[in-house]
């Protein structure tokens, strides 16, 4: 195969002949280890996807290996991006939820790029243009609405 192939899991072969599949991806979840059952799962959805191309792989056997990451997302599910406001009422309760976890306050020059769960590749691109756009004083890449949807000020509008 000489091209990645992408469905409800992914999957590559190596320059050494080895092979890449993923990946699992169960909200909560906490557990560090590496499983056999998320390695059964994988190659139960490549081998849907590739008929073959997985056959006589052992879940368990020595020749698999694995790793487990994790995948940051906020409570809403939507990434963040902007800056993290030290001024107005939202930067206060910012700067008051910080001191109270033992971390730095929020500040007018910080800014955020995070929770983009498995979407990284499709958000990314997106959040960089409206934080390049914001730290050059540019016009937003997105609609104001849409901004402040991906805005960090949003968790602060929606406590009050």
């Amino acid at each position: 195969m000489a091209v990645a192939v992408s469905g409800d899991r992914h999957a590559v072969v190596l320059p050494d002949g080895g092979c890449m599949i993923g990946a699992t991806f169960q909200p909560g979840d906490t557990e560090q280890g590496v499983r056999a059952t998320d390695h059964a799962d994988n190659l139960r959805s490549v081998e849907d996807m590739l008929p073959g191309f997985c056959a006589g792989i052992d879940p368990q056997g020595a020749d698999i290996a694995g790793r487990t990451g994790f995948r940051t997302v906020t409570p809403d599910r939507l990434p963040i991006f902007g800056t993290l406001d030290a001024s107005g009422d939202t930067g206060r309760r910012q700067a008051s939820t910080a001191t109270a976890r033992g971390i730095a306050s929020a500040s007018p020059t910080l800014f955020i790029a995070g929770g983009l769960g498995a979407r990284g590749v499709v958000w990314a691109p997106l959040g960089a243009e409206l934080i390049a756009a914001q730290l050059e004083g540019e016009p937003r890449p997105l609609p104001r609405t849409l901004a402040e949807v991906a805005g960090p000020a949003r968790f602060s509008r929606r406590e009050t």
